[in-house]
Order: structure tokens, then sequence, then C-alpha cells
């Protein structure tokens, strides 16, 4: 049963969910979904760059290894645009960045 939607302001908050693997992607816009968001989906970090650009979000959570842009470059995107959107890079991968050579990441939490 969905849960009650989250609201700030009056308006359903909104996430964006970026992961390039179909399963997890449907997975997690689902579990978010009825956590009571409002989930954008995008699959891979070029669509999710333009979706970040067309409208506005109160949380990204991006996978780090897609083609074309990673999670790490969509960040650094953002962060480069002037943003604070709280971000979750979620990614098996993550032991591999350096990530005291990343201090653009700011507040970002590494899962």
């Amino acid at each position: 049963m969905p849960a009650h939607p989250v609201t700030l302001g009056g308006r359903r908050a909104r996430i964006l969910y970026v992961d390039d693997e179909p399963g997890l992607l449907r997975l997690g816009a689902l579990v978010l979904s009825r956590a009571g968001y409002a989930v954008d989906t995008a699959a891979d970090g070029i669509a999710a760059w333009s979706a970040l650009r067309e409208r506005s979000y109160q949380l990204l959570i991006t996978d780090n290894q897609m083609p074309g842009m990673t999670g790490v470059d969509l960040i650094r995107n953002l962060r480069l645009a002037g943003s604070t959107l709280p971000t979750i890079l979620a990614s098996g991968t993550l032991g591999t960045l350096p990530l005291e050579e990343l201090p653009w990441l700011g507040q970002t939490a590494l899962l």
C-alpha cells in the first residue's frame, strides 16, 4: 500500500532516480513512489542532466558507472552550475573513486 505523499511547501517532493540497469531503475522508482515521492527516472547521466535542467527536484539519486556520463560527472555538472541539490551517489564502484580528489562532491551521500 502506497504511503501518503511526501510534500514540501504543499507540493509532492520530487526525486530524480538514475540508473542504467533497467531492473534497478524500475525497482528504485517503485520503492520511492510507494514511500510517497513523485519520481522521475533517467537511464543515463546525459538524460538525467537534461531532466535536471528542465525540472526542479528535491533529491538526486544516481548510479556512478553509466554510459555517456557517470554519476560523478553528473554531480560535477550540477556543482559547476551552482546547484546545491542534495545528492546520493550509489554504486558498486565507489571504492575505486579517489574521493580526496573530488572535494566538490560536497555533502553528497556515498553508498
